[in-house]
């Protein structure tokens, strides 16, 4: 692997940037002084290669040191008598609150009259032909039997 310059890096980042802001390759190439399309594609791509992505995990406990920091200078205020500053402690510890799956989503029954079954027209129309089919009187059954063949087996 070989070392990679501070300019190359830099050059590699603006190409992702600008391919970030939707310019596109031939552009990026031109801008960015890359002999064609293909070389700004391999600059983006190298640059995307080297970011670091950190886990989800990391983040969430990131995100938690930095809404921390926001709680604590909002609740100052509030007690400083800043009451202007009521909704924003309540917008942090929802997003607190979202980042770490606090707010269970709550199940929702839905149900007919007295908890049964949802009753609706086409509901009461199909079952109304099902008692008129059951009712009916059955059709003629046609009688079958087994015919044997010479060598022991139904035909």
């Amino acid at each position: 692997m070989r070392r990679l310059d501070t300019q190359t890096a830099g050059k590699q980042q603006r190409a992702l940037e600008l391919r970030n802001l939707g310019v596109d390759y031939d552009r990026i190439a031109k801008e960015l002084g890359y002999s064609d399309r293909s070389g700004a594609w391999r600059a983006t791509k190298a640059a995307l290669d080297r970011a670091v992505v950190e886990p989800a995990a990391e983040m969430r406990i990131l995100q938690t040191s930095r809404l921390d920091l926001l709680t604590r200078q909002a609740l100052a205020a509030v007690l400083a008598g800043q009451l202007d500053q009521i909704p924003n402690v309540l917008r942090i510890e929802k997003r607190r609150a979202d980042l770490w799956g606090l707010d269970a989503p709550k199940a929702v029954e839905v149900a007919g009259t007295d908890g049964g079954a949802i009753r609706t027209d086409v509901g009461e129309i199909l079952l109304e032909r099902l008692r008129q089919l059951s009712e009916a009187s059955p059709p003629d059954v046609l009688e079958a039997g087994v015919i044997e063949t010479g060598e022991g087996t139904p035909a």
